[in-house]
């Protein structure tokens, strides 16, 4: 993914919020913070396909741009959550065709498609100037995507000490 660049953000104040997460069973815990963090990364994901820094005719670099959840690590109550540009994108091949048409099929599905250039965009080389993209989009929308962390996170830990009620 997104080897270059790596942003890392810390919600802190929310000292009513922690405690509430530390009386949820852990379980719980993970699901809350990990809707809430993708939600956070979805502004910025939004914001990254919709820019003008490059001309995107096919649409091919704009669709591999993701946000995905990485898996939890050592430490008690950490998620994360990594938005960047998928490395490969191949063709499922289709079950229902046989013959000529699945071999063509087989050949086609093969071919991994990435797009590799992404780097040379948001960085550039030394042909050409970089036109970030991804950068930008974090700095201009990492308020809001804060704000939207604080308020699904509330909400999750509402729905989720509501289920434990019950």
């Amino acid at each position: 993914m997104a080897s270059g660049i790596k942003f890392d953000m810390q919600l802190e104040g929310l000292k009513e919020l922690q405690a509430a997460m530390r009386e949820l069973p852990a379980q719980m815990q993970r699901g809350a913070t990990r809707k809430a963090l993708m939600s956070g990364a979805k502004v910025t994901r939004v914001q990254a396909k919709a820019t003008s820094a490059w001309a995107d005719d096919s649409g091919f670099l704009r669709e591999a741009i993701v946000s995905y959840a990485v898996k939890k690590n050592e430490h008690e109550y950490t998620d994360q959550v990594r938005i960047g540009v998928k490395r490969r994108r191949t063709k499922k091949p289709s079950r229902k065709l046989s013959g000529a048409g699945a071999r063509r099929q087989r050949r086609q599905t093969k071919k991994i498609v990435t797009p590799y250039y992404w780097r040379y965009l948001e960085f550039g080389t030394s042909r050409m100037a970089a036109r970030p993209f991804m950068r930008p989009a974090f700095e201009s929308t990492k308020a809001a995507a804060v704000r939207r962390i604080g308020e699904r996170l509330r909400e999750g830990v509402e729905e989720a000490a509501q289920k434990v009620a019950r």
